[in-house]
């Protein structure tokens, strides 16, 4: 579960870039990646609702990500939000595997 997650934070870090510099990717990588970061956050919303936790906050942004990227716009600082989210779950990932929680 680690390497998931550690997975699903880099896809974070990757949407980020997306955001900020699109024009560094073609069409086709935008479309994959905004295509990966909706399924992941439907995926966490649907684990999250059968947990019965039933507002999941991170899930919705990356909804909200992944629309943004779908649709090409740009709305300026909104990729700190996949980096922080990103970032701090690569670093919780890290984190836990050195101190042996995992």
């Amino acid at each position: 579960m680690p390497i998931l997650l550690f997975l699903f934070g880099a896809i974070d870090i990757i949407a980020a870039i997306m955001l900020w510099q699109s024009g560094w990717f073609g069409p086709s990588w935008t479309q994959l990646v905004g295509w990966v970061v909706l399924v992941k956050g439907l995926y966490s919303i649907g684990t999250s609702y059968l947990n019965k936790f039933y507002f999941d906050f991170l899930g919705w942004a990356d909804v909200a990500v992944a629309g943004i990227i779908l649709a090409g716009w740009a709305i300026p600082f909104f990729w700190a939000v996949p980096l922080i989210k990103g970032g701090w779950t690569m670093l919780s990932v890290y984190a836990n595997r050195l101190t042996g929680q995992s």
